[in-house]
């Protein structure tokens, strides 16, 4: 018995349809707190290393974005564009925020999404990887 042609379609897409209304689920790692070499402010510093792209081939590589929450789980902020690669600077921009625990919701270089919960303090620089 032959299947016809669009069933065999509608099998091949099945799994598609149900992945892209699955959940997303993020890893969760340990909290990543301040390094000692941030400068002085009334704030803290954060820089997220996330997963890069590239925008055409003889562009530069952007860190792609990020989102930053409070710790009760509240979006605090969305990083579109966190810098990006060239010559004189391989690192991501760095944001200012106020002292608090926060979580970091970021892709990293396998585009797999985790969720970093983070230490920001007053005048210091928290660095995530």
């Amino acid at each position: 018995m032959r299947t016809p042609p669009g069933l065999i379609g509608l099998l091949a897409a099945g799994p598609l349809l149900v992945a892209s209304c699955t959940p997303l689920s993020a890893a969760m790692l340990e909290p990543v707190g301040p390094a000692s070499d941030a400068k002085e402010s009334a704030n803290g510093v954060l820089r997220v290393y996330t997963a890069t792209d590239e925008v055409s081939t003889e562009g530069p590589i952007y860190f792609s974005g990020y989102r930053v929450f409070f710790g009760d789980g509240t979006l605090y902020r969305d990083i579109h564009s966190n810098g990006s690669i060239d010559l004189s600077n391989h690192d991501p921009r760095s944001v200012t925020l106020p002292a608090g625990k926060y979580f970091v919701d970021a892709q990293n270089e396998t585009r797999t999404l985790v969720r970093v919960p983070v230490v920001i303090e007053t005048g210091k620089l928290t660095v995530v990887r």
